[in-house]
């Protein structure tokens, strides 16, 4: 099999003084009502599962919205299978319907339906088969069934059926490693690469053909000749988000504007 050769392009960038135009400003915006007992402003991500159920993540628990009524789950001392922490930072339903949810300071949860409950995946000291960090900042699936965890400390990739975990982390000697530890996103794009943004820089996932040689591209998203402050503000990567009308073509949310990236493959 030919390797397949990658070129990405910015194509342009929202920054804070480029105006953006919406093509249709027929919107409308409707509150949730005070009555079904909402008291949290600070959303850190929101999904909808494949019941319409929506689910909220927020610094004090994790929401469940039905279009009627709220349900907060939250940490209870004693409760074996619930929540650790109520400081909810990202949400993810995987192909198999399953809903992941990330937080900080306890690690990762899967969501149990049958029993309203959650079971827990966290770093055990001096368990390499853990995950590396309790810090989750990111959670998506890859084309193999494969559950990817962005942490401060790394990525995991996650065997939901063998419960184990292989880490990433950044190498110093190792150009193919990751760019930054600190994960922050991690975007899955039609075409089946995995994008992964961190605090410093984005990554392509390259899949090894044993399941264990995986590595990574990084690409700068900054000009050239930029200072080292504008070179960190172009690559710190808060958001990415696969387009759903172009191929090879992805939106980045960046500290310094929004850039739209397109990439090239060459068999």
């Amino acid at each position: 099999m030919r390797k397949r050769i990658f070129t990405i392009i910015i194509l342009f960038i929202f920054g804070d003084t480029s105006p953006v135009f919406a093509q249709n400003s027929n919107f409308t915006f409707e509150k949730l009502p005070a009555e079904i007992g909402w008291t949290d402003n600070s959303i850190n991500d929101v999904i909808q599962d494949h019941r319409s159920f929506l689910w909220l993540a927020t610094w004090a628990g994790l929401k469940r919205y039905d279009g009627y009524s709220i349900k907060t789950y939250r940490q209870e001392l004693g409760k074996s299978d619930g929540l650790k922490s109520n400081k909810i930072t990202c949400l993810f339903e995987d192909s198999k319907n399953r809903l992941w949810i990330g937080t900080n300071y306890t690690g990762l949860y899967q969501y149990d339906r049958a029993t309203d409950g959650f079971v827990q995946y966290a770093k055990i000291a001096e368990d390499m088969n853990s995950l590396s960090n309790n810090n989750v900042w990111a959670i998506s699936e890859d084309s193999d069934g494969f559950i990817w965890i962005g942490t401060e400390k790394g990525l995991n990739r996650f065997h939901p059926e063998t419960k184990s975990f292989v880490h990433f982390e950044k190498s110093e000697t190792d150009e193919l490693s990751l760019s930054y530890d600190f994960v922050t996103t991690i975007g899955n794009s039609k075409e089946g690469d995995l994008w992964v943004g961190c605090e410093i820089g984005l990554n392509r996932l390259v899949k090894g053909e044993d399941g264990k040689s995986d590595y990574f591209i990084r690409y700068s998203l900054a000009p050239e000749g930029v200072d080292e402050y504008n070179f960190l503000q172009h690559n710190y990567i808060s958001r990415i988000v696969p387009s759903q009308y172009e191929p090879n073509t992805f939106w980045v949310a960046t500290s310094i504007g929004l850039k739209k990236v397109k990439y090239f493959t060459v068999q």
